[in-house]
């Protein structure tokens, strides 16, 4: 018995390649398709993740120009200063008593 093509006459040559073609399109449509819903959630997941980073940014940009001012009025105040100087000031009197206990601790 031979293979018919629905009809009473055997499939040809032509029936075959003809049959392959339309699959062929099938699946390079149904690539095709899958191809794009894949691009378009990309997409959709990148915009979002770049939409939070732009907005960490701004929150980041916003707290630093808050800090240079806060940091420039300090300085224009003079607290700044006075806070390094008496940094300063404490630093050395410490240097100054690990001196003082180091001699101690020598002549014992």
């Amino acid at each position: 018995m031979e293979p018919t093509n629905g009809s009473d006459r055997p499939i040809t040559l032509k029936d075959l390649t003809d049959a392959v073609a339309r699959m062929e399109d099938r699946i390079v449509q149904a690539l095709d398709d899958r191809m794009r819903d894949l691009e378009t959630k990309l997409l959709t997941a990148f915009h979002g993740a770049t939409e939070r980073t732009d907005q960490r940014m701004k929150r980041l940009e916003a707290a630093e120009t808050t800090t240079v001012a806060r940091l420039s009025s300090l300085e224009a105040e003079g607290r700044f200063t006075a806070l390094e100087l008496r940094v300063i000031e404490t630093e050395k009197y410490l240097r100054e008593a690990q001196l003082r206990l180091r001699k101690l601790e020598d002549r014992q």
